[in-house]
Formats: structure tokens, sequence, C-alpha cells
């Protein structure tokens, strides 16, 4: 058997940590950026197949939306005020899904289309299960409890989010806009993610170059904090 052609089983443990951690709402952004940190280890290697394999496993691991989904939504996600730990976590997530999309075709793909068409398919159930929750919560309004109260918040949040998931060109524009209050290194780094994309997956160009992407990367590049 050549190296790598299988997986140790802490691979797949680590995985899962990851895509738990990643998936919680709750979890703190230092727990984020550790996690984030791991997938950009495991997914290289300096065996070319193996890293291609590898690079596919972080990204699709898990349920909707998936590792690679799941770095996309801790890089759109934007605090009124920046903190530390936050411009950190994000800039971690960025530096996996560089690696993620690094010469690997299959993988921009599914970055590319940030899996908006697997949440429009589920949307519709999910919202038969917030119509559900908001019924039983009109039906006794003085004495519902606050768990389901907050259930069904939570469901209606679940809901918007599927119905306005970003392609990840649009996502990643989204942090280098001129207006977005975050660190430079984010916006340079969420250049590179879309620069590995376009690389990767030559078919995916008319797409990547939506959302004003020509004008936004000039932007990036001109800037005076932007390494030769």
């Amino acid at each position: 058997m050549m190296e790598g052609e299988e997986e140790p089983p802490e691979f797949a443990i680590s995985l899962e940590d990851i895509y738990q951690t990643l998936k919680d709402g709750e979890a703190p952004a230092e727990a984020k950026r550790d996690a984030a940190l791991q997938c950009w280890q495991l997914a290289e290697h300096r065996t070319k197949h193996v890293e291609h394999r590898r690079q596919a496993l972080v990204a699709s691991y898990g349920d909707y939306p998936h590792i690679g989904g799941l770095l996309l939504d801790c890089v759109v996600y934007q605090e009124a005020e920046v903190k530390r730990e936050t411009e950190e976590m994000q800039w971690r997530a960025l530096r996996a899904l560089v690696q993620l999309a690094y010469d690997n075709t299959a993988v921009s793909w599914l970055l590319l289309h940030n899996w908006v068409k697997e949440a429009r398919q589920m949307v519709k159930e999910e919202e038969k299960i917030y119509a559900e929750l908001k019924d039983k919560v009109k039906k006794d309004v003085a004495n519902v409890d606050d768990n389901l109260k907050a259930r069904a918040n939570a469901q209606k949040d679940l809901v918007d989010r599927m119905k306005r998931r970003p392609m990840g060109p649009a996502a990643l524009m989204s942090v280098m806009e001129e207006e977005r209050t975050t660190s430079w290194r984010v916006k340079e780094c969420a250049f590179h993610v879309a620069n590995n994309i376009s690389n990767s997956c030559w078919q995916a160009h008319d797409i990547v170059l939506k959302d004003s992407a020509v004008q936004i990367a000039c932007s990036v590049i001109e800037h005076e904090d932007t390494p030769d």
C-alpha cells in the first residue's frame, strides 16, 4: 500500500471534533480559531494525491453546510465591533480555506457554490418545522415555555440564513469591501481564497467575476498594507 492510502483513525476523530466546534453557535471564537487551524493542518500533505484527498475529506465532512461551508460562515459573520479573538478566528478560517482550495478543482467547486443548492432543497422542511413551533407558541402565548420560544426563534434564524446563503465568491467579496470593519490581513486572505478558487477552477471564472470582484480585488492589491 502506498503511503497515505488510508487515513489513520485519529484523522476522522479530529474531523468530528472540528465539525462539532464549528457548527456550535455557542462555541467561543478561540475554539473556532483552533478548529480552523486544525483544518489547515489536516488538509496539508507533502504527497500531492494524498493532499487532494484530505482537502476533499475536510471540506465535505459533516452534514449541511459541512466543514467548508462552516468555515465560510465564520468569515461572513460580523460583529458591530470586531474583537481581537474574532479577527483571529476569521483569519484562521480563511487560511484554512486557502489550503482547501489550493490546486484542487473539486474542492474549489464546492466552495464556489457554498452548498447554496443544498440549502434551497432543505429550507422547505425547515420552514415546516418553524411553522409548527410558531403555532405552538401562538396557541398559548401567556403560558408558553421559554425554551419553546427560544427553539422557535432559533429555527426562524436558521431558515433566514438558509434563504440568504451566499455563493462562495459573494461571501469572500463581502469581506473585502472597503466598508467592511475588519483587519487588512483578513481582507488580503479572503483575496487569496478567491484567487486559489479561480486558479483551481477555470470554469468558475464567470461566477467569481460577479459581485464587483475586479474592483474589490484591485482595492486590496493597491492598498498600502498589501505586500508587493
